[in-house]
């Protein structure tokens, strides 16, 4: 599973409520463009990215995801809802409005 956003207090969030499922394990969380090596490298099951940051469009990111691993699941978390449409171009598994809570 890796999650990528520019704030770090977004990925501790998710991280911290991913940690409580316990089907769920490897997370590995990115701040930087040090993301686009990993995915290369790593193939993960489980992608949470933040769609819009400075450094590049979460939506090509995706498309590159899916040439990866079209089975993959992307799951979008923004705070603007005028992506929605956007995001389900590229097969997306989910799309998390921010500020996001965790239910059990």
């Amino acid at each position: 599973m890796a999650i990528y956003d520019d704030d770090e207090a977004v990925i501790e969030q998710i991280e911290s409520y991913i940690e409580n499922l316990k089907y769920l394990s490897y997370i590995k969380c990115f701040f930087s463009k040090k993301f686009y090596s990993h995915m290369l490298e790593t193939d993960f099951d489980v992608y949470f990215l933040d769609i819009e940051t400075a450094d590049t469009s979460r939506i090509q990111l995706a498309e590159g995801i899916r040439l990866i691993n079209q089975y993959a699941l992307v799951i979008f978390m923004t705070g603007y809802l005028k992506y929605v449409t956007d995001v389900f171009e590229v097969n997306t598994f989910d799309f998390l409005l921010n500020p996001i809570t965790f239910k059990n």
